[in-house]
């Protein structure tokens, strides 16, 4: 069998999760390649759109929130015919070009924007190859309807019926969860990983990281917790490839041992292992890992949107808590370090 799975450069869950479904298809010694689906339309477009979903997560939230509540309450603007439709669909032809030059047998997207893509590409040739979505959030996104391909992933039996649709039966559906990485399915002893990042033993460490982007009121939280950060306790800020934040961070708190300021971490399975506590804006990837990890999270309100859902999601199981005030989140956070008790 030969896999083309299509996914999107806009954030990393995306791609870690078409890296997961990779793995597995490697393990099993099958041919599995991975391609931004928005390279098809161009390269250009592909990294403006990158780009600007980088600069809205950090630095204009409100406007991604904006942007995604007016999609659910218009969801025809995802109709075939609609603008933002043809944008998407505009490289179908060299989509097709791919599939059928690289003698794919099955396409699977981790995107909804590569789900419309290759419905377009569906609905124009005559293609034999099998399809499929796989959900990354804890929700039905508004386009998810608009696509039509053979197989839809689910995040959980719950959101069936959002999902069923004239496009998507019943019979389509499969609850498979999120697919992560294998190495967030393996754990070492936690005192082992916290040797590994500098962490004392006998100290409860607390990990904060907002996305791959280091997104969010990280700076805020950063100062709250530094201020009331309790002994015996640590704290390690990931702030990915936010090299701005990085900077900041290292000059403010550079001379403290009980903070650790990091940049992109490739082992964000051991750092969870080392963690008592994770505070995480609730990214689907992030928070089904930290699950998986049985890490007891606490969830910014960072960005909204999907995310809003996956918070709630989690908070409903009782495998977090959150706030949409920052210092309230710092409070549980404080809270839950001094309380063994409550965080099992």
């Amino acid at each position: 069998m030969k896999v083309l799975i299509l996914s999107c450069n806009t954030g990393e869950g995306h791609n870690s999760c078409a890296k997961a479904i990779k793995e597995a298809y490697d393990a099993h010694g099958e041919i599995c390649d991975i391609k931004d689906s928005l390279v098809f339309i161009s390269n250009g477009f592909s990294k403006l759109l990158s780009v600007g979903h980088t600069v809205m997560y950090r630095y204009f939230p409100l406007v991604f929130k904006w942007g995604y509540s007016l999609a659910e309450k218009h969801p025809a603007a995802f109709n075939e015919g609609a603008f933002i439709y043809k944008l998407l669909t505009r490289g179908g032809d060299k989509l097709y070009n791919c599939i059928t030059d690289g003698e794919y047998d099955a396409v699977i997207c981790t995107h909804l924007f590569s789900a419309l893509l290759l419905t377009k590409v569906k609905q124009d040739y005559s293609l034999k190859v099998k399809t499929a979505f796989v959900g990354t959030d804890y929700t039905c996104s508004p386009s998810a309807q608009d696509s039509c391909l053979d197989v839809y992933f689910i995040p959980d039996s719950f959101l069936k019926y959002d999902f069923e649709s004239p496009n998507i039966p019943l019979e389509k559906m499969v609850e498979s969860g999120i697919p992560i990485r294998q190495s967030f399915y393996s754990h070492i002893d936690k005192n082992d990983a916290k040797k590994i990042f500098g962490i004392d033993v006998n100290s409860t460490h607390l990990v904060m990281m907002c996305g791959s982007m280091g997104c969010g009121p990280m700076n805020k939280l950063a100062s709250f917790l530094a201020d009331k950060l309790p002994q015996n306790c640590e704290l390690s800020i990931v702030c990915g490839t936010n090299e701005k934040l990085n900077k900041k961070l290292t000059k403010h708190f550079g001379n403290r041992k009980d903070i650790h300021i990091l940049g992109f971490v490739k082992e964000m399975s051991t750092l969870m292992d080392s963690a008592d506590l994770y505070l995480t804006k609730p990214g689907g990837l992030s928070v089904t890992e930290a699950y998986v990890k049985n890490l007891p999270m606490v969830c910014i309100d960072a960005v909204a949107g999907c995310e809003d859902y996956n918070r709630r999601y989690f908070v409903r199981m009782g495998v977090a808590k959150s706030s949409a005030n920052v210092k309230k989140v710092c409070d549980i956070c404080i809270s839950l370090l001094l309380d063994n008790e409550t965080r099992e």
